[in-house]
């Protein structure tokens, strides 16, 4: 099932009106070569083809769905992680704003129209939710070799 819609922001076809969904669903949609060239650019370390991109979502034949948990990963034809991604990280995760395959693995696109929006209030997560983002945050810092240190959560800017 795809990810609720907040139906003030789009029209009768799932299309967004402005922001940063406007755009993403613009270039998965209608300017796909442009962002594919502009994906595989800045992934060229990893020698992705600009044509090994396929987009799924948000597709406006599917009414611009987003998807999140194990729904994401069936989309992108990785389904048999779903019992992985639940040990990985809790229940309710982000909606992706846009998806591709790709070969060997998925892209998971986060667009951001605005620097503040990057900005968030921090996590809302329950304890028991929160320390399996704390595990699977920290085992994703040690596989790319970020130091531990990095702060991801914002946490630092929270208050108690």
């Amino acid at each position: 099932m795809p990810c609720p819609k907040n139906f003030s922001r789009i029209d009768s076809t799932g299309r967004a009106h402005a922001g940063s969904q406007r755009q993403i669903q613009m270039y998965v949609n209608e300017k796909t070569h442009s962002l594919n060239s502009a994906v595989a650019q800045s992934l060229s370390r990893h020698d992705l083809d600009e044509k090994d991109i396929h987009w799924v979502s948000p597709l406006a034949a599917d009414t611009y769905s987003e998807y999140q948990d194990s729904e994401f990963l069936e989309r992108v034809e990785l389904g048999a992680l779903a019992l992985r991604l639940l040990e990985f990280w809790p229940r309710g995760g982000p909606c992706w704003d846009a998806l591709a395959r790709i070969e060997g693995g998925c892209l998971l696109i986060e667009a951001k129209s605005h620097v503040p929006e990057i900005y968030g209030g921090g996590c809302g997560a329950s304890p028991r939710s929160m320390a399996k983002i704390q595990s699977a945050l920290g085992a994703t810092k040690a596989w790319l070799g970020v130091s531990p240190d990095v702060d991801w959560m914002g946490m630092r800017a929270c208050t108690s």
